[in-house]
């Protein structure tokens, strides 16, 4: 019923420099909205997420059984129907972030990287595009969040079906194939 991606994505990167930052999955949220009935909206989340910045690269790792809806049996069918977690099991978010431009912040300083990144679901690999706001909040601490909406389509990651299926078992004239995800990360620096 929802198309929780991004992850993902989105998601979802950026982070200071030079040595290993570690995500802070306590702090950090990664949220999705999807909207069955053309109108009914809902916000939903993932327990699971992992990352780390090094060498000029950010990743983000969304175990998508940690799916969470508020609603166990829509977890469950999300699972197994939309994600196929029994094959596809994490969705993956990597984007280069320059490590240089992120040493450079002091405490407080902002860094706006309009980006894209790549986000591997379901089997696909697609480009994101998104723009995140980087700020420092410490010497070891990174926030990292998306200024927009990511916007992720079920049928760019093969998930159109799934989504179809989760509309017929609950019975519902709609559920949106495209799904907005909101992010806010931290990062700590190892």
């Amino acid at each position: 019923m929802k198309r929780l991606i991004l992850t993902f994505t989105l998601l979802t990167l950026s982070f200071p420099a030079m040595a290993a930052w570690q995500l802070d999955a306590q702090r950090s949220s990664l949220f999705f909205v999807s909207t069955k009935k053309n109108t009914v909206a809902e916000t939903h989340h993932f327990d699971d997420i992992s990352g780390k910045y090094e060498q000029g690269q950010a990743r983000l790792a969304i175990d998508l059984a940690s799916v969470e809806t508020n609603i166990d049996i829509r977890n469950e069918r999300m699972q197994e129907h939309l994600f196929e977690v029994g094959d596809f099991a994490t969705a993956l978010v990597t984007v280069e972030v320059p490590e240089q431009r992120v040493a450079d912040l002091a405490p407080g300083d902002n860094l706006i990287l309009d980006t894209t990144a790549t986000l591997s679901l379901h089997g696909s690999e697609k480009p994101v595009d998104t723009v995140l706001s980087v700020t420092r909040l410490a010497d070891d601490t990174i926030q990292v969040a998306n200024l927009r909406p990511v916007i992720i389509n079920a049928g760019d990651f093969g998930l159109a079906r799934g989504v179809e299926k989760l509309r017929e078992i609950a019975g519902l004239p709609s559920i949106s194939p495209a799904v907005p995800a909101q992010f806010t990360l931290y990062y700590t620096k190892r």
